[in-house]
């Protein structure tokens, strides 16, 4: 159940996000911060940048460390390339390969959360994040709170065919963003609402979901 002393916190969040004074932001060469979102991302997304890097390094969810209101796992959060670099001798950091780094994505893909990136023009992704909607700020601000603009669309979309649908319900159960809801014994998918993290489609025993560009 939310608290209002949860409800207080999470609008200054979002009004500082919306006035840009947020910690949200990366600065650029030309001397300028640009605001910075969570970008969704797929699965196979991220084990394309977990291939295509040259260092990767893994450190706890502050997140579920601090609000501790499920059970996922909090060893889970990734940071490669120039942020892995910055994070060496680090005690809070430790530093993987892409062999376990896969491993961890197997694990967080395994139990539906939620995978994301800081993301902003031109900006090269440095931390991965498996994120769940009772922890997160941002997903908890969009599902509780209706601050849609906290997280970016990834480039994809799920997509249902109602035919093939049999009905489990699994999907509607995984779903971080409520787009999908169970109707007379078969899923609804709500397109607006879908985010294409593509966490229904891996788990859909009928093939009825499929992820296609957005």
């Amino acid at each position: 159940m939310t608290s209002e002393t949860d409800r207080e916190k999470v609008r200054k969040q979002h009004a500082k996000f919306a006035t840009g004074q947020a910690e949200r932001s990366v600065i650029v060469p030309i001397g300028r911060a640009l605001p910075a979102r969570q970008r969704v991302l797929t699965d196979s997304q991220v084990r394309g940048i977990l291939a295509s890097t040259d260092l990767i390094a893994v450190t706890a969810c502050d997140c579920r460390s601090t609000e501790k209101r499920c059970g996922a796992p909090t060893d889970v959060c990734i940071v490669v390339g120039d942020m892995a670099r910055r994070s060496q001798g680090n005690p809070v950091y430790r530093p993987i390969g892409v062999e376990e780094a896969l491993s961890i994505l197997d694990r967080t893909s395994e139990l539906g959360l939620v995978h994301m990136s800081l993301w902003a023009p031109g900006h090269v992704p440095e931390a991965l994040c498996s994120c769940c909607r009772c922890c997160c700020a941002q997903l908890r601000a969009m599902s509780e709170f209706g601050y849609s603009d906290y997280v970016v669309k990834s480039d994809f979309v799920a997509h249902l065919d109602p035919d093939a649908c049999v009905g489990c319900g699994v999907c509607a159960d995984r779903c971080q963003f409520g787009a999908i809801g169970m109707a007379g014994g078969r899923a609804v998918h709500d397109r607006e609402r879908c985010f294409g993290c593509g966490s229904c489609v891996a788990k859909c025993p009928s093939g009825a979901l499929t992820l296609s560009a957005r």
